[in-house]
């Protein structure tokens, strides 16, 4: 995971190399296994990886990235680690960024109650 991450964030050519290889549905999967069993490691590194894979300009295409809404969601809702966080809220800037339709994906997720205690 943490290779795949160095290589995604490098350029937006790489990052787009790495998700069309499919890393995002195995990266999932981890995330969702690491998340039950708090394995705090793998969360971290594995959403690292996944975030990287939905950053920088141009964003690649929703449609592409959309399932990785659910574990952001869970990582904000559940983690503390400030870099952790980090990465998962800055995901979701790039997941609910561009129109009406994903910023109400983003709020039916139910996270937005979490956004606003992690502003108090």
């Amino acid at each position: 995971m943490w290779a795949l991450a160095n290589i995604a964030t490098d350029n937006v050519d790489f990052r787009d190399a790495v998700r069309k290889e499919g890393a995002i549905d195995p990266l999932i999967k981890i995330m969702e296994e690491a998340l039950s069993t708090r394995d705090l490691q793998s969360i971290r590194e594995g959403n690292w990886a996944l975030s990287s894979l939905c950053r920088k300009k141009p964003l690649p295409p929703y449609e592409e990235i959309k399932a990785a809404l659910p574990i952001f969601v869970k990582v904000i809702m559940s983690e503390e680690a400030a870099d952790t966080l980090k990465d998962a809220l800055w995901s979701l800037v790039n997941l609910s960024n561009g129109d009406e339709v994903r910023i109400q994906q983003v709020i039916d997720t139910g996270v937005v109650p979490s956004l606003v205690k992690l502003i108090e």
